[in-house]
């Protein structure tokens, strides 16, 4: 076909074209990417008719594209293509008037319905007619931009600022008012189709295109894509439609929270949230999602936060399924300042739990029972509020930590701790329990034990007072390792391993060190027993001595004891051994560590006694003689009385003595079920002592820690303030134990005293003296 010169013949041709693709069937073209009412060739045709009125209708003047750049002196009539630009607007604007005459005669679904086909049949057809004037884009609209012409974009945005003014505009306030007949419909439970409101959203976004951009863009580009903005889809539709969401959710929520109880109503608000997401997903652009869940979180959880809230502290209190808290919890969580009251909820119900737990466990003190019950107590409120924690809260880390800092508090702060005279006897009480599973005779082994092991770590890590706990734990430990009670090697070395991971290695390094003494201990001996072999030396009896670091060990206290002559020999042959071996070492002998092995001959029945060096001490008297009284053996045995007679009182309960006048009498008569008999009994006022002993101890060495924290800080620092040294004392002591700010200031006049600070010119500071 040749193209034309008239612009009324071209028009002809075109607006022939452009009737047919705009008023084609859709439905038969959509498939194919082609409108069936036109071939391909019809296409091309109308390009060149375009492009031949153009090019022909310019020929004789300068070459379109010798314009200089950034020009605005072009006249209107030197702009080539100008009038069929003109025309095709005219038409696209008349073409919509006749649609929006239709549409104007319906009303709700039904001109949604017809809306979308028009739509849709309208936004296939805009890409083919931008083609088609395609070369009006490159040449004729850039030119018009130039000169300062207003009306001008490139055809893509042309059609749809068509449709804007002259179709959409005029009708908005009856579409939109059908959107939202619709959306009520759906919301009151009436199955509706959701195509027509997706296919009306998606033409307020695509009329949204930012034509100032759009006409910038397309000066001196050769391929160019519009922007596109949600101004029309927010201010025509969004907003309406989120007024509209909020008055319905406040009028619902009210008749909801009226109506029944709380927990009904979040579930019902969880449902209404579920819907309006869908809606969003199924008919609105993303950025509506963020909107409505703003609207729906200010009518059904802001409004209703107290009762919520309160509803909340019910939920805990009785304890009911954890579903109910769940689902509460999932709709507090849409707005996450909500949760603080429910999170301080959680923690001061765990706390008043594990307090009433701890209670209800009876007055506690410091046996191996005692530490079992408050141990296993605390681990059982643990155990259950992590499950809740898990399961109504999703193990939020903010919840977690909520029921850690009411644990902390507990087993910090509890009834066993205010009825003592001191407020470390929770780690006494966990060393004590660890105590219990790591030494022989301990029932539980393999994997429940190391679970078990593992549970400790869980309350150890809540414990201010570290260092107490360490005081205690190696107490234990040493005289498990001395005596041979450790149930596992591999259990203690895995607990060890545990607490390092936990507190770092200088908290474990003289832990390790013990152990280590115990594997050196083993080589002495056997070299000991290779010496006497080689010598011809027999002791008589079965001699095993450790040989333990002083600075390592926590043992303090020294038992004067004049020993039996059999064990005087192997101390001395021993002690002799040593000093060749490691010349210039001295040995100082812990009497009261001291075990041994005793056989019987005077009974019917050969049994062993077990019993520690003061026992043997006595009972290798009655050798020579069958009664003694008991100030001859405290003569004979050298020890003090204090020790001694606790002893003595124990034999007599266990009728290994008979006692008339404060004489002691070997009972002859004397018989038991089994033949191995273990009499080192403890002594309950000597283990109150030790015990009392060991937390003095411990807060001497605290005096003693605080002191060089305090000397280390000046000595980097030089000069600072007293609140800035004692809050840098506090950081960095916590993981040990809690410093007290009082004994802070007496550590501070301490070192004052002894010169190591000074104060500074103002009074609240303090210089550190090199």
């Amino acid at each position: 076909m040749a193209a034309t010169i008239d612009i009324r013949q071209t028009w002809a041709v075109l607006s022939l074209g452009l009737d047919k693709i705009l008023n084609a069937d859709l439905r038969a073209s959509s498939n194919s990417g082609t409108i069936k009412a036109l071939e391909k060739t019809d296409y091309i045709e109308l390009y060149h008719e375009v492009f031949g009125y153009c090019t022909k209708s310019s020929s004789g003047s300068r070459p379109l594209g010798a314009m200089q750049a950034g020009a605005r002196s072009q006249s209107a009539d030197k702009i080539y293509g100008k009038d069929i630009y003109d025309k095709l607007k005219d038409f696209l604007i008349e073409h919509n008037k006749k649609k929006l005459s239709a549409l104007s005669q319906l009303r709700g679904e039904e001109l949604l319905n017809t809306y979308r086909h028009e739509w849709g049949l309208y936004d296939f057809t805009r890409t083919i007619i931008d083609n088609i004037f395609s070369y009006l884009n490159k040449h004729c609209v850039p030119r018009a931009i130039e000169a300062d012409m207003p009306g001008y974009f490139d055809i893509y945005t042309l059609t749809v600022f068509v449709w804007r003014e002259y179709l959409f505009k005029p009708l908005h306030e009856k579409l939109v008012e059908s959107a939202l007949e619709m959306v009520r419909q759906d919301r009151n439970g009436v199955q509706i189709r959701t195509s027509a409101l997706k296919a009306f959203t998606a033409s307020l976004v695509a009329m949204g295109l930012d034509d100032k951009e759009n006409v910038q863009g397309l000066v001196g580009r050769v391929e160019f894509k519009p922007k596109v903005n949600l101004d029309v889809y927010e201010q025509y539709f969004e907003r309406p439609y989120l007024a509209e969401t909020r008055a319905f959710y406040q009028k619902e929520s009210i008749s909801f929270a009226d109506a029944g109880s709380l927990a009904d109503f979040v579930k019902k608000a969880l449902v209404r949230v579920e819907e309006e997401e869908d809606r969003v997903h199924q008919f609105m652009h993303e950025s509506t999602g963020i909107k409505v869940a703003e609207e729906c979180n200010k009518v059904l959880v802001v409004m209703h936060q107290d009762a919520l809230n309160n509803e909340a502290s019910v939920l805990l209190e009785t304890e009911k399924d954890e579903a109910d808290l769940k689902r509460l919890y999932t709709l507090l969580r849409r707005v996450p300042e909500t949760l603080k009251p429910l999170r301080d909820q959680v923690e001061k119900h765990i706390a008043q739990h594990a307090r009433s737990a701890i209670d209800a466990c009876g007055k506690l003190g410091a046996s191996s029972e005692d530490a079992r019950k408050f141990v296993e107590t605390l681990l059982q409120v643990h155990e259950k509020y992590l499950k809740q924690i898990n399961l109504a809260f999703e193990n939020d880390t903010l919840f977690v930590e909520a029921m850690d800092k009411a644990l902390k508090d507990v087993v910090n702060r509890n009834a066993v701790t205010a009825n003592g005279r001191n407020s470390t006897r929770s780690p006494e009480l966990l060393a004590k329990y660890c105590d219990s599973l790591l030494k022989r005779g301990s029932k539980v082994e393999g994997e429940q034990l190391e679970r078990r092991l593992a549970q400790v770590m869980t309350i150890f890590n809540y414990l201010e007072d570290r260092d107490v706990f360490e005081k205690f734990y190696k107490k234990f430990l040493a005289k498990r390792l001395v005596t041979g009670g450790s149930a596992s090697d591999d259990a203690e070395a895995m607990f060890l391993s545990k607490l390092k991971a936990a507190s770092g290695h200088e908290y474990t390094h003289k832990l390790q060190r013990m152990f280590n003494d115990i594997g050196t201990s083993r080589e002495l001996n056997t070299k000991f027993k290779n010496h006497l072999r080689v010598s011809g030396t027999s002791l008589k009896v079965d001699f095993y001595v450790q040989v333990l670091t002083s600075h390592s060990w926590p043992f303090t206290a020294q038992l004067n004891v004049t020993l039996p002559p059999v064990l005087g020999r192997c101390l001395e042959r021993f002690s002799m051994f040593y000093q060749n071996e490691h010349q210039g070492r001295k040995l100082m002998w812990a009497y009261q560590l001291c075990k041994g092995e005793l056989l019987t001959h005077y009974l019917k029945k050969p049994f062993v006694f077990q019993a520690n060096l003061i026992q043997m001490a006595v009972l290798l008297l009655f050798n020579q003689q069958l009664s003694m009284s008991r100030s001859q053996i405290l003569e004979a045995t050298g020890v003090d009385e204090k020790s001694l007679k606790p002893q003595l009182d124990n034999l007599r309960k266990m009728k290994i003595f008979k006692e008339e006048n404060e004489v002691m009498t070997l009972n002859e008569k004397y018989s038991y079920k089994k033949l191995k008999i273990k009499i080192d009994q403890p002594v309950k006022s000597e283990q109150k002592e030790e015990s009392e002993t060991t937390h003095k101890m411990a807060m001497e060495d605290r005096k003693l820690v605080m002191e060089a924290c305090i000397v280390r800080i000046m000595k980097m620092r030089k000069r600072l303030s007293h609140t800035s040294l004692v809050q840098e004392v506090i950081e960095q002591l916590q993981s040990r134990f809690k410093p007290d700010v009082g004994m802070i200031k007496k550590s501070i006049e301490s070192l004052i005293d002894k010169e190591y600070l000074r104060r500074g010119q103002v009074r609240t500071e303090y210089e550190y003296l090199a």
